[in-house]
Formats: structure tokens, sequence, C-alpha cells
């Protein structure tokens, strides 16, 4: 069921993510690299990590006009391209693929363990 609502999911929080930025900072003075930090995590929870490191190539643009836009920077780019922020995005997007990994490694054996102690069964 969750498969075929991955790509609306994922146009939905991009939707969530420009609204947060476009409100968050003025308002709240959140800066853009947190939603794109969480925006990241969730494209690869959704997808896997390729998808997550398209949408961090994908937010570095958008962060940078925002950037620009909210603090009145022609500089901005050097804020959005700043180490610590792409850093964090590398990090969610490694930290939800290994547990993504893992909880597909997990199910698999679950599969494999559950299907050796049907074969036991019908052998005794």
């Amino acid at each position: 069921m969750m498969k075929q609502h991955r790509l609306p999911l994922l146009g939905i929080a991009w939707l969530a993510y420009m609204a947060f930025t476009i409100v968050g900072y003025p308002f709240f003075g959140i800066s853009v690299m947190l939603p794109s930090v969480l925006l990241c995590g969730f494209a690869t929870w959704l997808h896997g990590y390729k998808w997550g490191l398209l949408t961090l190539l994908l937010t570095l643009p958008y962060n940078m006009l925002a950037i620009m836009y909210n603090q009145g920077d022609p500089q901005g780019w050097h804020a959005a391209l700043e180490t610590g922020g792409i850093a964090a995005q590398m990090l969610a997007i490694g930290l939800v693929a290994i547990a993504n990994n893992n909880r597909r490694k997990s199910l698999e054996l679950t599969a494999i363990l559950e299907n050796r102690i049907l074969k036991k069964r019908k052998e005794l």
C-alpha cells in the first residue's frame, strides 16, 4: 500500500519543506538547513540513499535562493554550502539508509527462519 504513495508523499514533503523555509526563517529564525536535513532523511526513508542524495543536490540551489531572499544577502550561496549543513544532510541520509538496510535484512532473515520452521514441522 505504501509503495504506491511514495512519490506523492515525497512531493508533499517538498511542499512542506518549501513552505517551512519561506515561513520558518522570517517568523521563527530557523535555518533552511534544518528542514533540508529532515527532507533528505525522509527521501532516503521512502526511496533509498540514491533519492536522498538527489534530494540533497536539489535542495542546495533552493537553500541558496532562500538564504539570499530571507537574509537579503547576495552571498547566500556561501551559507547554503557550509560544511556543517551538508554534513548534517549526508549524516541523515547515511543513518536512515543504514536503518532501512538493517530493517530489510532482519525481515529477510525472519522470513528464512519461518520457512525453515515450516519445513521442520512438515518433516516431523
